[in-house]
């Protein structure tokens, strides 16, 4: 979004027309889409998370094929804040009608800055939202959108795998774990 595409309307209409080219142009049998803000670099700002569902109610609706969503998170590891904007991408994409790939943290551009423990988070809340009607959704989202939509310009990146999880044994420190428990609470 904010590139040849335009803004939301225009972004919705070429991520869908994204899938048809896939289909018509490549033969693909499943698609992985992942509309993103140009100047924010993530998937999460208010007006692209309506993007992405808006699209994937077209795309569900008028396509049998699978189609996963992909996306960028502007909070890294170890932040409240990246749990929360991922909750809202995947809350928009699953009763929209498409699947999700795990969100990558701190928009997927700095080293080690990825751990298991968001993966698990993106696994957990992909296999609540199944069920979950648009309508209600939608009010999870605005809820979600009040505890970072002023804050993406300047998400914390978090910290690095190595700091998060003890690289001897692979698990991950009690803090983290605590930070976890808390959000997902």
């Amino acid at each position: 979004m904010g590139g040849y595409a335009g803004g939301p309307a225009g972004t919705a209409i070429v991520a869908v027309a994204y899938i048809f080219m896939g289909i018509l142009v490549f033969k693909a049998n499943y698609h992985l889409s992942f509309p993103i803000h140009l100047s924010k670099g993530c998937s999460s700002p208010r007006e692209l998370l309506w993007t992405s569902a808006v699209s994937a109610q077209a795309i569900s609706r008028h396509i049998r094929q699978p189609v996963w969503y992909l996306g960028y998170i502007a909070a890294g590891p170890m932040t409240k804040q990246f749990y929360y904007e991922s909750a809202a991408y995947i809350a928009a994409a699953i009763p929209s009608g498409v699947t999700v790939q795990t969100s990558h943290p701190a928009k997927a551009t700095l080293n080690d800055h990825v751990t298991p423990m968001e993966m698990l988070g993106s696994v957990e809340l992909a296999e609540a939202c199944p069920g979950v009607k648009r309508t209600e959704a939608n009010e999870i989202v605005k809820e979600l959108l009040k505890k970072y939509e002023d804050k993406i310009d300047t998400a914390p990146v978090g910290k690095r795998y190595q700091d998060c999880y003890d690289i001897n044994t692979g698990k991950p420190c009690q803090e983290y774990v605590d930070l976890y428990g808390e959000v997902k609470e």
